[in-house]
C-alpha cells in the first residue's frame, strides 16, 4: 500500500481497516461508551438522588454555583 499523503488518503485507510476489522472496533467502542454512561449515571444518582428528588437537588446544586 502506498504511503498516505492527504487527509482523504488517511480516511480511506481508516475505512479499509475498519472494514477488515469486522466491527470489532465498534463493539469495543460501544462497550467503552456504555461503561462511561453507566459510571456517570451512578455518580450523579449518588450525588443527587433519583426521580423528582434528582431534579430538585440538581437544580439547587447548579443554582448554588451560579450556573442557572
Amino acid at each position: 500500500m502506498k504511503k498516505p499523503y492527504t487527509e482523504l488518503d488517511y480516511i480511506g485507510l481508516y475505512a479499509k481497516r475498519l472494514h477488515e476489522d469486522s466491527g470489532a472496533y465498534f463493539r469495543q467502542h460501544k462497550r467503552f461508551l456504555d461503561s462511561q454512561y453507566q459510571s456517570s449515571r451512578e455518580f450523579f444518582h449518588q450525588m443527587f438522588g433519583e426521580g423528582e428528588e434528582f431534579k430538585k437537588n440538581a437544580r439547587k446544586y447548579l443554582k448554588d454555583r451560579g450556573i442557572t
